[in-house]
C-alpha cells in the first residue's frame, strides 16, 4: 500500500474518531446507527462480518472471551470495511450488502484486509499519541516494550508492533 493511500486512510479514522471523541468502536458503531452482535460461529469461519440491513448496518464479532481485547479492534476493522469497501454514508452505500471478514484474509493476505487493518489501528492508536507513547517508553538503549505500547491503547501487542512498523517507527527485526 502506498503511503499517501495510508495517510487517506489515517486521516478517514482520524475524521470518525474527531465526531466520536472518546469512544471505543463498539460505541462509534452504535452511535452510526449500527448495531454489534455476538455469535459463537460466523459462517466461512470468519472472524468478524459486516451486513448492511437498509440505512443501517450489523458488525458480528466472535463471542469469544478469551479474545476481549482483540473485540475493538475486530469492530474498527469491521468499520474499516464499511467505510473503505461498502460505501457506508455514501451513494455506493446499498450496493454491498454483505462483507464477510475471511479468517485467511484477517492474515493480511489481501488488499482490502490492509486497508481495514489501516484504518483499525488508526482509529485505536491516533498517531501523534501513538508516536508519543513510543518516545516515552523507548528506553536508552532504543528498545521499547511493546506489550506496555499495546496496553496503552488497549489493543493486542501484534497490532501495536504492526502499526509501529507500517508507520516506520518501529523496526521490522
Amino acid at each position: 500500500m502506498q503511503q499517501a493511500q495510508r495517510q487517506s486512510i489515517r486521516e478517514l479514522a482520524g475524521a470518525l474518531r474527531d465526531c466520536f471523541p472518546g469512544q471505543i468502536p463498539e460505541e462509534i458503531a452504535i452511535n452510526l446507527g449500527g448495531s454489534v452482535v455476538t455469535a459463537d460461529r460466523i459462517e466461512a469461519d470468519a472472524l468478524a462480518k459486516v451486513t448492511a440491513a437498509g440505512d443501517s448496518f450489523e458488525i458480528t464479532v466472535l463471542a469469544d472471551e478469551s479474545q476481549v481485547i482483540e473485540r475493538q479492534l475486530s469492530i474498527a476493522h469491521e468499520l474499516g470495511h464499511l467505510f473503505l469497501h461498502m460505501g457506508f454514508q455514501t451513494d455506493a452505500w446499498q450496493q454491498v450488502p454483505e462483507y464477510t471478514d475471511a479468517a485467511m484474509y484477517r492474515a493480511g493476505y489481501s488488499h482490502e484486509e490492509r486497508e481495514a487493518y489501516e484504518f483499525a489501528y488508526a482509529l485505536l492508536m491516533p498517531e501523534d499519541e501513538f508516536r508519543k507513547a513510543v518516545d516515552t517508553l523507548q528506553a536508552d538503549d532504543s528498545t521499547i516494550d511493546v506489550q506496555q505500547l499495546a496496553a496503552k491503547f488497549n489493543v493486542p501487542s501484534d497490532a501495536a508492533l504492526q502499526y509501529g512498523r507500517t508507520m516506520g517507527i518501529l523496526e521490522w527485526s
